[in-house]
């Protein structure tokens, strides 16, 4: 998948963006590897500004529905699948301090998080 989705035109990204942009919040791990793809190609700033959209979307709070918290109790492994997509946008393009810095206030708790340890590891520039 590496190999295939590598060098993706300006007009291929932007296919991406909206079909990211189509699917239900829900759909997190779909979004997750389209962010993924996307994160593969960053060149342009509609690919960075797109990366700053994910990680400051608001957070899923249930796999059936997005803007409800579940009555079941959470699972191990919750807090990482219903932030997958802003996550993956953080490894992706954590070496952008807008990105980082949009992440930061995050109202996901475990993307603040790893933004914040992002933060904290970067090598100021000379």
């Amino acid at each position: 998948m590496d190999r295939d989705f590598k060098g993706l035109s300006a007009a291929e990204k932007r296919a991406f963006r909206e079909k990211y942009r189509s699917l239900p919040r829900e759909k997190v791990n779909e979004r997750g590897t389209i962010v993924y793809l996307l994160g593969k190609n960053l060149s342009e700033a509609a690919d960075w500004a797109f990366m700053k959209r994910v990680v400051s979307e608001p957070p899923c709070f249930s796999l059936a529905d997005c803007s409800k918290k579940s009555a079941d109790a959470p699972s191990p492994g919750d807090e990482v699948t219903l932030a997958y997509p802003q996550l993956v946008a953080l490894e992706v393009a954590g070496s952008s301090e807008t990105v980082r810095a949009a992440a930061l206030r995050s109202r996901a708790p475990i993307v603040a998080r790893k933004a914040r340890k992002l933060h904290s590891s970067a090598i100021p520039p000379p």
